[in-house]
């Protein structure tokens, strides 16, 4: 049988008839490819398609809003506790500054009435010395004819005592002494100290007689 020679462009043509038959060998890649282009295009619509199902499904849907929800109670819980706290850091610094006050007060209170205390142990004092000087500058003959006056026992303690006040209750008057060391009370007709009796009471002074007849009048401490 004789040999019939066939062209490469022949040899295209004849397999472009015969079509895309995988039996045929096609080492120079002439083959084209007759795949419809609608399989590439559903390979990459697949994954898409199924994100928006997963998407869709309920149980995802219930899965995000329990866990949006969550989220929600857990930033509002911490809100609250956050809160709590610092209500609770300023009703102790409230406390802690009434307290400040309060002890101021009362600091205040002591150091008024020890003041009030030393003011009038200096206005004794001060008493007592301008007595001495007079004492010592007076005339020789007129101190030689006054005697100096006998001092009965606790005048000197009463004298330094303080009037603070008065106080009536069931129709019963009751005045009430600073010492210079503690308070007292007593009441009009009682003994004060010793034989020293409360036998007059006024409000802004009280007067203290011996049995001897003497009597001592001690003023109100605030009209001083």
């Amino acid at each position: 049988m004789p040999t019939r020679h066939i062209s490469s462009q022949s040899f295209d043509e004849i397999l472009s008839d015969l079509g895309d038959d995988p039996a045929i060998p096609d080492p120079q890649g002439i083959r084209k490819n007759t795949a419809p282009p609608s399989s590439q295009a559903n390979s990459f619509s697949q994954p898409k398609t199924r994100l928006e199902e997963s998407f869709k499904s309920p149980d995802r849907v219930t899965l995000i809003l329990l866990t949006a929800g969550t989220l929600i109670a857990a930033c509002l819980l911490g809100l609250f506790f956050l809160l709590e706290s610092l209500k609770q850091e300023s009703q102790t610094t409230f406390e802690e500054l009434t307290g400040q006050v309060n002890k101021l007060k009362k600091d205040l209170v002591n150091s008024t009435e020890q003041w009030a205390l030393d003011q009038e142990e200096l206005f004794l004092t001060m008493d007592e010395i301008e007595v001495s000087i007079h004492s010592k500058l007076a005339p020789k003959e007129s101190s030689k004819v006054n005697k100096a006056p006998v001092l009965l026992p606790f005048e000197q303690e009463v004298l330094r005592w303080r009037y603070l006040g008065l106080t009536q209750i069931g129709g019963v008057e009751q005045v009430f002494f600073h010492t210079g060391k503690q308070a007292l009370s007593i009441k009009r007709g009682e003994f004060a100290l010793g034989e020293w009796r409360l036998s007059h009471i006024q409000k802004e002074s009280v007067i203290l007689t011996h049995a001897k007849g003497k009597a001592i009048t001690l003023k109100s401490a605030k009209r001083e």
